[in-house]
Parts: C-alpha cells; structure tokens; sequence
C-alpha cells in the first residue's frame, strides 16, 4: 500500500519540490524509473530494510541532486543477464563438444567454445555487485547489510563527490573488490568495510581518508605503507580480526594524525608503537603480558600529551 503511494504521489506535478524520501521497513524489491520520473530533486532516498535486489541505472542516473542514498539491509543482488542466452549456448555447445570430440570440433570450435567460458565467467563475477549507475552528486551511500561480494573498476568512477561509504555486513573477499575500486573517490573521508570476508587491506585508498574501519574481517597482517599512505587518517579499527606482530613488520602505530586505533580482539602479545599523539588506543581481548617505555615512539614528556591515554587493556 505505501509503495503505491509512493507511485501515485511522485506522479503528481505537485510533488516535484519534495527533498526527502523515506521508505524503510517495507517490502520493495525494486525501484523502477517511473517512480522516480517527476521527483528529480530528491536530496535524500532512505530505501533501507527492504527486499530490493536490484535497481535499474535510469532509475538513479537522473537523480542529480541526490545527495544520500541508504540502501542498508537489502537483498541488492545485481544479477547480469547481459550473456543469459549465451550462457545456455555454451552449455549446449560444450555439451556437442564434448560427445562428438571429433577433430572438427577440436581445431576448429574449441577456440570459440573457449572465448565463451571466459565471457561467461565474466558476467558470473559481476554478480553481487554495487548498484549500478549512481549519480555523481551523491555524498552519502549506505549499502551495508547486503549480498555485494564484488567491487568493480568502475563501480565509483563518477562519484568524486562522495565522502562516507558503508559497505559493512557484506559478503567481500580479498583486498574488497579491484584494486583500483576506491582510487576516483577524491573527496572520501569516512570508508566502513568492517564485517565482511577481507584478508587483506583495501588498495588505493584516497589519500585524504579520516576514518577507516576494517573490524571482523580475516586480516593477519596490516601493510607497511598504510598509515604512510593515508596521512590525515584519525580513527583507524581493526579490531576483531588475527593480527599478530610476527605478521606485521615494522608493528608500529606511526600515523602523523592518528587519535584513536581499535586493536581489540586480535592475537597481539604486546603493545604496538605509537606516537604521543595518540589519545585512545582499545587493546582488551588480546594476550598483551605488559606495557613497556619500548612502545611509546620517541622520548616524550607530560607536556607532549594534550590529553592522557586512554587504553582498554586488561594487563
């Protein structure tokens, strides 16, 4: 009933002005363009606890004034059908192949029958993935709670304006899609891939990255030149994952801008090294035996700390 309220209001000339959209908690499972067709000024689209598994990309390319997009808790599942059809022709055709195995097919249909598969594979690895065409004014986007296992080259291509991206509670694996996936969000600040099937850390983040959350993943190892590479990162959370220091050399803390750090609930026997600067380090739940003057980089003074440590971390 609300959904199709929602259709019949935003089909009125009179709605054209609205700025908000709020239809959490429903049972939608998509978002067709003609819901959207007379309400292009919509700042805000709030579409989050549904069942949406996919949304059309003329849907939201012409929203060019929407600035926050939640999607959180969905089913979002963009299934390509690009090679439907030529995925049961290969089925069909790797079938002949294989019955008649004869010379003909051999040399001359193998190449072809091939090339396919790899299209084929191609268009499988492009399953659970993020919504394509995304307007470029977004700032905002939540897509945390949903199936996406895949982040492609061009997922963010256009999205320079976008400063937090949600993707907790998602189903990524190994560095959390290609490894260029984040390098065109220039103005990113905030990037959330906590909860997810990670075994290692993102590559090419945005340099300007002021809070990077990577809690319950799978990571055993932090990389050298992560905290050199984002040099305006505050809050930093790995909490919930394997670290050990044998697996991160050199294991310090050495972030120019770095305020708070999550450790909690990893395999750590002793306490990183940090600068002064630091005001929050959480150790808990990690087999650290001691504190020692070894972990705090640089000879500091009571003067250096603006405020005292705060730790977490049962000695």
């Amino acid at each position: 009933m609300l959904v199709f309220f929602f259709y019949v209001t935003f089909k009125k000339k009179k709605c054209r002005n609205n700025r908000y959209a709020y239809l959490q908690s429903n049972k939608m499972t998509t978002m067709p363009a003609s819901h959207l067709a007379n309400a292009s000024r919509i700042i805000l689209l709030q579409l989050d606890s549904n069942r949406i598994k996919r949304i059309p990309r003329s849907t939201l390319s012409k929203q060019t004034n929407l600035i926050t997009l939640s999607l959180r808790n969905n089913l979002l599942n963009e299934v390509c059908n690009k090679f439907y059809f030529m995925q049961i022709f290969i089925h069909i055709s790797w079938f002949i192949f294989i019955v008649l195995k004869s010379k003909f097919t051999l040399y001359f249909l193998r190449p072809i029958f091939l090339r396919l598969v790899r299209s084929s594979n191609l268009c499988l690895s492009l399953y659970h993935q993020v919504p394509i065409g995304l307007p470029s004014s977004l700032q905002e986007l939540h897509l945390s709670g949903n199936l996406i296992s895949r982040v492609r080259r061009t997922s963010f291509q256009r999205l320079s304006n976008l400063r937090t991206l949600d993707l907790s509670h998602n189903r990524m694996e190994g560095h959390g899609g290609h490894a260029k996936a984040y390098e065109a969000l220039s103005s990113l600040s905030s990037l959330d891939l906590s909860h997810n099937i990670l075994s290692e850390t993102p590559r090419k983040i945005p340099p300007g990255l002021k809070k990077l959350s990577l809690a319950g993943n799978n990571l055993t190892t932090l990389p050298v030149e992560l905290l050199p590479s984002l040099p305006s990162l505050r809050y930093l959370s790995v909490a919930q994952n394997s670290l050990h220091e044998d697996t991160c050399t050199p294991w310090k803390l050495d972030g120019e801008s770095l305020l708070h750090v999550d450790l909690s609930e990893n395999d750590l026997t002793r306490v990183p090294k940090f600068r002064s600067t630091l005001i929050r380090l959480l150790l808990q739940k990690n087999h650290v035996k001691g504190l020692s003057t070894y972990s705090i980089k640089n000879d500091v003074s009571k003067a250096q700390f603006p405020k005292p440590i705060q730790s977490s971390c049962l000695l």
